[in-house]
């Protein structure tokens, strides 16, 4: 996750125009939304939700013979979990925070 959070402030700031501010970087990290890769069942998202879990999908991989292989695809982890239900209640209520 390290680099993907590389990549996304990347993003954010190739996308600040004129000088970096702390308000700039900052408008530009919050609205980061849509950033896909191949790592995430889901695009990332960030905004100012008051709980914020973008990647609350996820797959169960596995070893098979000496490499990682993909057992289940994406599905969404347990709404049971008080926070990630939280969340999901967020994302339904304002889509746009989602930005998918």
């Amino acid at each position: 996750m390290g680099y993907l959070m590389g990549e996304f402030m990347t993003n954010a700031l190739e996308n600040v125009q004129g000088d970096y501010t702390l308000k700039s970087v900052n408008d530009q990290v919050f609205a980061l939304k849509d950033q896909k890769t191949d790592i995430l069942c889901n695009p990332w998202y960030t905004g100012h939700a008051p709980l914020h879990i973008p990647n609350n999908v996820d797959w169960t991989t596995t070893p098979d013979n000496g490499h990682m292989v993909i057992k289940e695809d994406c599905f969404e982890i347990s709404g049971d979990e008080p926070d990630i239900a939280k969340v999901r209640a967020i994302e339904a209520a304002d889509p746009s925070l989602v930005g998918k």
